[in-house]
């Protein structure tokens, strides 16, 4: 019994350790919306996917950064 309880325990542990590498390896956005006089900022996509596409201007968000502050770095960059 206690055999069973201990495989049972690492089958979890691994369950885990791999649910929380998944939310670590998750690819997280960011999109701002500015508005001004009644227009909506909108950009041209220069990266491969979407290119030359229009789209809210954003970005990736780093993995020790806040949503706000990845929003106003993707406007400044």
């Amino acid at each position: 019994r206690q055999e069973a309880l201990a495989q049972a325990l690492q089958r979890s542990d691994e369950r885990v350790r791999q649910m929380i590498q998944s939310v670590r390896d998750a690819i997280v956005t960011v999109d701002a919306v500015v508005t001004a006089a009644g227009h909506v900022l909108l950009v041209r996509r220069a990266s491969d996917i979407g290119h030359g596409l229009w789209a809210l201007p954003g970005g990736f968000v780093a993995h020790d950064e806040r949503f706000y502050s990845a929003a106003v770095r993707e406007l400044a960059e």
